[in-house]
């Protein structure tokens, strides 16, 4: 199981005010060689360190698919199970699992989920990196929508068989002022989880990645997170990041990188 996938990125280097244009070479799951013509090579949720590289430890929650969907909604919280029925028979939400995504629907997600990202002031999508995927083969985006058609929330997943890993979710409830239509968001977002995990399950995905798991306890919007997370069963795995410059201006980004890190914690 490896994914390997080339794109390029703008790194501004914030004392100098200047931007540098990075070649990124990355892996998944596990390293499928080194391409010296990148600026840096990484190797993202290894299940081990890389000797002589950048490692970093990283968390998840993983679900095993392998027992029958009975038993795999006995493993989902009570409150979770009530909001999934609800969302399917009495919202009348429906979800959709698409295998290979159009330009369309790419821009339809990368639209809304910039969307959510502005409203709660995190990253939007590095669509050089998304694009990548897109053209490996690699990337599948589900959708919850209403009866009308309305887009209730909406994940992205990087699939190698046999692992799917949420790589971006969003649902825009914030922007709700409605607090039963938040609700109703809410619920479609739990049912498209669940719809997702059967589908990937039918197409023999062994393993569901809720797509990282927050390890201190400091932030509370992370543990929040976390608790969503929870309500699907699943274990929590330790796994690892590695970075290794191939040039100097990849080693110039490693080291500014490190150094923004350690500010802002």
């Amino acid at each position: 199981m490896s994914v390997h996938i080339n794109y390029a990125k703008r790194f501004e280097l914030p004392r100098l005010r200047v931007g540098v244009n990075l070649r990124l070479a990355e892996s998944y799951f596990e390293l499928s060689g080194v391409d010296e013509e990148s600026d840096v090579q990484i190797g993202l949720f290894l299940p081990q360190p890389m000797p002589g590289w950048r490692s970093y430890p990283r968390a998840t929650r993983i679900i095993d698919l392998t027992p029958a969907p009975e038993v795999l909604f006995r493993f989902v919280s009570k409150n979770a199970r009530y909001k999934i029925g609800r969302a399917s028979k009495r919202d009348h939400v429906e979800t959709t699992l698409t295998l290979a995504p159009s330009v369309d629907d790419v821009s339809e997600f990368v639209e809304y989920y910039d969307a959510f990202a502005a409203n709660k002031g995190v990253a939007p999508i590095r669509r050089s990196q998304f694009d990548a995927l897109l053209s490996a083969g690699k990337l599948v985006i589900s959708a919850a929508r209403s009866g009308e058609g309305v887009l209730l929330a909406a994940h992205a997943y990087l699939f190698d068989h046999p692992r799917a890993r949420l790589s971006h979710s969003a649902s825009l409830f914030r922007l709700e002022a409605d607090s039963r239509e938040r609700g109703r968001m809410g619920r479609a977002n739990r049912l498209l989880h669940w719809g997702d995990m059967l589908r990937f399950r039918e197409l023999g995905v062994a393993t569901y990645d809720l797509g990282g798991w927050y390890t201190e306890h400091r932030d509370e919007a992370l543990l929040k997170i976390n608790s969503f997370k929870e309500e699907f069963g699943g274990n929590v795995v330790h796994e690892w990041d590695a970075y290794r410059a191939t040039s100097p201006r990849g080693r110039a980004y490693l080291l500014t990188r490190d150094l923004m890190h350690r500010v802002r914690t």
